[in-house]
């Protein structure tokens, strides 16, 4: 089902894309650059906790459920969900020298729930994982629980 492998991949990746963690908001001196290794095991850290909030949550969805039903708990729970792990990723700031590439990610995740919310039936479409190209980078970075799908 489309909704358990977005909430896997919630992702991961989860990593969204609201804004750039790792400025300290004051403009002024910034906070060192949080080293790979740290970011990594940080941002795995709130991945894995965000699917077993997410496993938790769908856990007893009824299998019989409409397609409104599904739309709606996917509205509700599931893009909050991968939402707050890429606020919380973001948070941490970036390691030094891949601010792009860890934006461009997390802003591409952003747009696939973008577009969810904006047409949310799109999500029961089993044809295509939107997912793939950005659980793809983020597992190669080393997000491995956030890139999964």
């Amino acid at each position: 089902m489309r909704i358990l492998i977005v909430a896997a991949a919630g992702l991961a990746a989860a990593a969204t894309l609201v804004g750039c963690g790792g400025d300290d908001g004051g403009g002024s001196a910034a906070a060192p650059a949080i080293s790979k290794t740290d970011f990594v095991a940080q941002a795995n850290e709130i991945c894995q906790a965000g699917a077993a909030d997410l496993a938790s949550a769908l856990g007893t969805l009824d299998p019989n459920s409409s397609a409104d039903e599904l739309e709606q708990i996917f509205v509700e729970t599931v893009i909050p969900n991968i939402r707050q792990q890429v606020t919380d990723i973001r948070a941490l700031g970036f390691p030094a020298g891949d601010e792009a590439t860890l934006d461009g990610a997390f802003d591409q995740v952003e747009q696939i729930l973008t577009d969810y919310e904006a047409n949310p039936a799109t999500m029961l479409d089993d044809s295509t994982d939107e997912f793939a190209d950005v659980n793809q980078q983020l597992t190669a970075y080393g997000l491995e629980t956030c890139g999964q799908s």
